[in-house]
């Protein structure tokens, strides 16, 4: 999924798994994180401008691929790290390490949100919060909003979160299989859900499981599982890779069948885990550190990004800036906001608990935090 975070390679000794670390990866995690930003921040750019009366317009922008591509970055990277586990048993301890690694600032950040609610009452409606899908927002089980029908948990900016805890269930089932039974056991788990979703929309659970961006998670691991397979080592640069994401964008603008978003994102990817690692070392460590703060960027950022339009709004009243200044600002703030929230909060929680479920587990060989994303 530390963060969108230290991830990355299961080497155990020698070097250490940090400088094992593709860059490429990294961009990807970053760039992921940054599409999703830019495109709440674009929202709330235009929602202001409508306020002032005003217009601010993007040509032949469109929101969601910041989430098409995120969601195919976990399969692609879960299963990455994964791979050489295939064929055992650890399963139990493959789906403790992984909630224990993104839900406790999830759950920070859910829990501020509520409270935020009580806070500022004139935000809050007689049907925005309700015990089920209070609870199943805490449980990654997707249940109605009660104010829209909406299968999205309370703080819903965590949607994404409840399909990738449901492939860390499928993912960690087919750890008990051969690599090949597990691709299989993936492929057709998501291929049959999929099947399924006109005869169970009426169960917000399965409707939402067995939705088209599970193929995003299988098309990831479909592509983690192909670049393995390859066994060699090519290089490529970030133009090519941004090459490939203006494919699948343009696919995902033109309206094209979304076997084709699938298709062209785990491309992507697959070219991605070919890329040798960076021979820069400050280059590498720009792109680690771009990588660790994703997580706790997307999920901080919906708050950082409606405080700075609540003030632009006073600001551009005034004409003291124009709105169109609310874009970059907004993108700017969630960055630093975010890089203070994974160095002061997400990396020590994450190693405080991974120390505990080292003592838990019995490890000798403690593995470096992966990526929460």
């Amino acid at each position: 999924m530390n963060s969108f975070n230290p991830i990355a390679t299961d080497i155990q000794g020698g070097r250490s798994a940090r400088t094992q670390r593709l860059t490429s990866v990294d961009q990807m995690r970053f760039f992921a994180a940054f599409l999703v930003v830019f495109s709440h921040s674009y929202f709330w750019t235009e929602k202001t401008a409508t306020a002032l009366g005003t217009s601010f317009f993007i040509p032949f922008f469109k929101q969601g691929y910041g989430a098409i591509v995120f969601m195919c970055l976990s399969g692609y990277l879960l299963t990455h790290i994964s791979y050489e586990k295939f064929g055992n048993k650890g399963a139990i301890e493959f789906i403790t390490r992984r909630l224990a690694r993104i839900a406790p600032l999830y759950w920070l950040f859910t829990s501020l949100f509520i409270v935020l609610l009580f806070i500022f009452p004139a935000t809050v409606t007689k049907n925005s919060l309700s015990w089920p899908n209070t609870i199943g927002s805490y449980i990654f089980f997707p249940t109605e909003r009660p104010f829209d029908g909406h299968i999205k948990p309370v703080f819903s900016s965590g949607w994404t979160l409840n399909y990738i805890v449901f492939f860390y269930f499928i993912l960690g089932i087919s750890l008990r299989f051969s690599k090949y039974h597990a691709l299989l056991l993936i492929c057709s788990a998501y291929l049959i859900l999929l099947a399924a979703h006109p005869f169970v929309s009426d169960v917000p659970a399965l409707a939402f499981w067995s939705d088209k961006y599970g193929l995003l998670f299988m098309g990831g691991a479909v592509a983690a599982f192909a670049a393995k397979a390859v066994g060699t080592r090519i290089v490529l640069t970030l133009p090519m890779l941004a090459l490939c994401a203006v494919l699948a964008t343009s696919s995902w603008f033109l309206g094209a069948p979304w076997a084709i978003v699938v298709m062209l994102t785990a491309v992507m990817f697959a070219m991605a885990s070919l890329v040798k690692p960076s021979a820069n070392p400050f280059t590498a460590r720009v792109w680690t550190a771009a990588g660790d703060i994703s997580y706790s960027v997307i999920l901080s950022h919906p708050f950082v990004i409606g405080m700075v339009s609540k003030v632009f709004v006073v600001l551009s009243a005034e004409r003291l800036v124009p709105v169109w200044v609310l874009l970059p600002a907004s993108i700017i703030a969630a960055f630093v906001v975010g890089a203070l929230v994974y160095r002061l909060v997400e990396r020590p929680m994450a190693e405080h608990i991974r120390r505990q479920l080292d003592r838990l587990f019995d490890r000798t060989n403690r593995p470096v935090i992966r990526p929460a994303i």
